[in-house]
């Protein structure tokens, strides 16, 4: 019989005073051996209006995804929670870290990544034989318990989880009536898309290795420039769908779109191999884009006042 230990870490950043949340649950037996599961319950707290995406997490090192399961995504109280299940299976014996799990939520006003905590997995080759396992050398001692010894801790555990229920909720109405009066995102599309490709910069997922999430969030970057400059839903379509969706005038600029598309999916989905140079050149090949997007746009801009000034 398996003795399971159900670790809950709760993530409470900023669980106040933002409207994006992730709990999650992790459940794996006292003693990890190849082939045993290891679950991850995730639930995701934001608001109805928001999209919430994953990185493709079929594979981690030595943790094979076996089973996903999408549980539930209901409102309740004007929020909305979304409640995955990921079951995984190591496949090699030693002491790992499981990495972190991040998550893409597209909100009214830009893009926002919830990322699960790392923790240690020490993962054996074979169940040790039963002679060997430590054994009280005394019977236990028996401890009588009267009705106080159960009823403080209940009632102290009973008022500090409604006090806890309590906090959220009032500070929770608190920022729904600030962001009632938020103004939404006027800035240009290009000037969103230069800033969150400026914050993947200032990020190590370079220096770790993390090819598979940078390249994920390089291909989010786009897919939003696009849906805020071309008015269709690019984070949510195919790469095929925004091939037939994007209307562009210059055949060269669309075809180079959905090849810097294509290779972001080749690498999240197909696994296909890269490296730091052309993780760079990706980088830099988008930052390019935006900019002369950016001139573009701007002499647009000069060339239409200067004809309405003729017009004066």
């Amino acid at each position: 019989m398996k003795i399971f230990i159900t670790i809950l870490l709760v993530i409470f950043s900023n669980l106040i005073l933002q409207a994006q949340e992730l709990d999650y649950q992790i459940e794996k037996p006292q003693k990890v051996y190849i082939g045993t599961p290891i679950t991850l319950h995730i639930e995701i707290t934001a608001e109805p209006g928001d999209s919430i995406y994953s990185q493709a997490a079929d594979s981690l090192d030595v943790f094979l995804l076996q089973k996903e399961v999408l549980q539930s995504e209901e409102i309740i109280d004007q929020q909305k929670k979304i409640s995955q299940t990921l079951i995984y299976q190591p496949f090699h014996t030693g002491e790992y870290t499981f990495p972190q799990l991040e998550f893409a939520v597209k909100t009214a006003s830009g893009m926002k990544f919830l990322k699960t905590s790392e923790f240690q997995v020490n993962v054996l080759s074979a169940v040790p034989d039963s002679a060997q396992t430590i054994k009280d050398i005394a019977d236990p001692v028996k401890v009588n318990l009267g009705f106080w010894d159960y009823f403080i801790p209940i009632a102290v555990i009973v008022v500090l989880v409604l006090l806890l229920r309590y906090l959220i909720r009032f500070f929770r109405k608190i920022k729904q009536t600030e962001e009632k009066g938020a103004v939404t995102d006027n800035r240009p599309s290009w000037e969103v898309a230069l800033n969150m490709l400026k914050q993947l910069s200032d990020t190590d997922l370079l220096e770790k290795g993390d090819f598979l999430n940078y390249h994920f969030q390089l291909s989010l970057i786009l897919r939003y420039f696009l849906e805020l400059e071309y008015k269709i839903k690019a984070v949510e379509m195919t790469t095929s769908e925004i091939r037939a969706q994007l209307k562009l005038p210059h055949h060269r600029e669309k075809s180079e779109i959905l090849d810097f598309l294509s290779r972001a999916d080749r690498i999240k989905f197909a696994r296909q191999a890269t490296d730091i140079d052309h993780s760079r050149k990706a980088y830099d090949w988008l930052y390019n884009y935006l900019l002369i997007y950016k001139m573009r746009a701007e002499n647009q801009i000069s060339a239409t006042e200067d004809d309405n000034a003729g017009i004066r």
